[in-house]
């Protein structure tokens, strides 16, 4: 079935939508108005049974905001009704069954406010908004960078009131699809802006933003210099309250960074807008005083935090530190029962308001997810402490009740305590379910080896008893990675590695060329370096596997010495590419490192693999992938 997309402008004025998946009443809906909606499930949705969840994105002057609506069935389509108020610009319907999504052919469900026959003022900015990534995730709607700047253009074009609200958003996608004329066009931009004159602490800072755009520190740090001294009462940004914060050298510099950014709250016609930024400090705060182990401070402090959430993330850092080091373990267990008592209740009584960027469901499952993490600290502290029995009852609650056996860490805590509190005969085959389903580490196959033993078995035996517990889960995982196998052309380019070679993607073709985004900055990336190192040398003799590591999106002047000094010191056998001005990571459209593509033969994408799930399941899923992009 056809899905045609409800367009904006004139398209809209001159479409019909009597055979669109989504006919919305009013044709052209007023701000304020209430929108009416009936939805005939199309694309990944179209023919099952099941009813589908809707939701919508309201995205104006108030920002953007997740909203579950309800649908009433009328024959083979569901209505349902929206309301706005005077700040929507744009408003995004979402439909899904489970993990299926319908995105409209990948152009998404949405609607625009109108004043009188014009969108108005924000909506094309939205829209390049949805376009430039925010729609994927949610709506299923892949990142289209050159729609989303042609709706940047035609907002700045359109109502140029916007544009110094839109001019950095487009500048920034532009550097992603195209890193020379986006250089061109923010260097154009800077001798604009300068031409007009500095006359307003904001000029200085849209200076600064675009000089970050291209990287240039130093002309970042002369211009934030002269705001200072011109604007000296000017309240700084929150990313400069941040700075200031990340460069202060020792705890009581950093309590001032609060204290100040606290000040400047209250005098804020929006207080409110900094309780997250203000929290997420104070958190950070409580850590390094837990690292330095100045439990005195981090008292003291501790009774300062307004925020619950941002104590508790802090209170389970340091508890899981503590057990880590088996130090002060009375304490640890203190904290650590805080936070548990705390995430249960928010389950049932939260304390705050449910987030703008989450649904509900989603809201429950992070606060369920937030209760397991903290009772796994917990079980762990109680493991540490021989209370063994104990520990277990919060351990299960957080692998098992809520984690279902597929959070790693989780389940090891679980196994640790389960060995000491638990006959074999009531352990053992849970800690097998584990390795079945691919979520078992090396601690949970220690365990299982020494029950191997205990009861009298061959070592030799063991290899086979795990080598077989373990294909189960491997065909899982192959047949999880057919659905997900791709054919996405691999964008060209060429790049220098660390001895000035130039590597071109294209003279490749042929091998399997697995290609990793990282940088010395990322702690996830170092922490995948051991199990890509060992996968290098698993495949070094194989002249048709080819693995390079392009490093990018680094903020230091010699970006080549800084590379290969981390090589040098870490001894990683690497084959490092140079992505300098960070083109190519835009040109993969990486929406975070590190990032990992497996590109076939036939030099087509096959396999896309976002951040880092732990060794074993790194070596597994890549060794997986490698056979299947032959």
């Amino acid at each position: 079935m056809k899905n045609l997309l409800l367009l904006v402008g004139l398209l809209f004025s001159s479409c019909s939508f009597a055979q669109s998946n989504l006919i919305i009443t009013p044709e052209h809906p007023q701000s304020g108005d209430e929108i009416k909606f009936t939805y005939l499930p199309g694309g990944d949705l179209e023919g099952n049974d099941k009813a589908p969840a809707a939701y919508i994105m309201k995205m104006g002057s108030k920002g953007y905001e997740l909203q579950d609506v309800s649908l009433k069935k009328e024959q083979d389509r569901f209505t349902g009704i929206v309301a706005t108020d005077t700040s929507v610009r744009l408003v995004a319907f979402g439909f899904a069954i489970d993990d299926k999504m319908d995105n409209n052919s990948d152009s998404g469900y949405l609607v625009p406010v109108y004043r009188g026959n014009s969108v108005l003022p924000g909506t094309y900015a939205a829209m390049a908004a949805f376009y430039n990534g925010l729609g994927e995730d949610r709506f299923g709607v892949k990142a289209d960078r050159q729609a989303a700047l042609a709706y940047y253009k035609k907002e700045m074009a359109g109502y140029p009131g916007q544009k110094d609200q839109v001019v950095i958003s487009y500048l920034q996608t532009l550097l992603r699809t195209d890193k020379e004329k986006g250089t061109t066009a923010v260097q154009s931009e800077i001798e604009q802006t300068m031409k007009n004159g500095l006359k307003t602490a904001a000029d200085y800072s849209k200076v600064t933003t675009l000089y970050a755009l291209l990287r240039l520190p130093q002309q970042q740090s002369f211009f934030t210099h002269l705001k200072k001294e011109r604007f000296p009462n000017e309240k700084l940004t929150l990313r400069e309250y941040y700075e200031k914060f990340n460069t202060a050298t020792d705890p009581a510099q950093k309590e001032a960074v609060i204290a100040a950014v606290t000040q400047a709250a209250a005098t804020d016609k929006d207080p409110s807008s900094y309780n997250n930024f203000i929290g997420m400090l104070q958190s950070r705060l409580l850590n390094v005083y837990a690292e330095k182990k100045d439990w005195e401070h981090f008292k003291e402090y501790a009774a300062q935090i307004k925020d619950p959430a941002a104590k508790m993330a802090a209170f389970n850092s340091a508890a899981w530190k503590m057990q880590e080091d088996s130090i002060n373990l009375p304490f640890a267990a203190a904290l650590s029962k805080q936070t548990v008592e705390y995430a249960k209740t928010e389950i049932t009584h939260p304390s705050g308001p449910k987030p703008k960027m989450l649904l509900n469901k989603d809201w429950l499952e992070q606060r369920r997810n937030s209760l397991a993490t903290y009772a796994d600290t917990y079980g762990m502290v109680l493991y540490r402490s021989g209370k063994y029995r104990e520990g277990l009852s919060y351990s299960k609650e957080a692998a098992i009740t809520i984690g279902k056996g597929q959070n790693t860490d989780e389940n090891s805590t679980y196994a640790l305590l389960a060995e000491k509190a638990l006959s074999p005969k009531q352990y053992r085959p849970q800690l097998e379910q584990f390795v079945k389903d691919g979520k078992a580490n090396a601690v949970i196959k220690e365990v299982l080896k020494r029950t191997y033993l205990k009861e009298n078995k061959p070592d030799a035996g063991y290899d086979r008893y795990m080598t077989a517990l373990e294909q189960g889960a491997r065909l899982k995982m192959i047949e999880k990675l057919k659905k997900e196998k791709r054919n996405d052309a691999t964008p060209k380019f060429a790049l220098n590695d660390l001895s000035g070679n130039l590597v071109n993607i294209e003279d490749l073709k042929g091998k399997i060329v697995i290609v990793d985004f990282w940088a010395t900055w990322c702690g996830p990336c170092k922490a995948s370096f051991p199990s890509m190192n060992k996968m290098v040398h698993k495949y070094k003799d194989n002249p048709d596997i080819k693995f390079l590591f392009v490093d990018t999106w680094e903020n230091v002047e010699d970006k080549q010495k800084n590379a290969a000094d981390f090589i040098a010191q870490t001894k990683y056998d690497f084959h490092v590419l140079l992505d300098n001005d960070s083109k190519v990571v835009g040109l993969f459209n990486v929406p975070g490192i590190p990032t990992k593509f497996v590109i076939g033969k036939d030099g087509n994408i096959k396999f896309k693999a976002v951040g880092f799930d732990g060794d074993q399941a790194l070596e597994q899923e890549l060794e997986a992938m490698i056979e299947l992009a032959d």
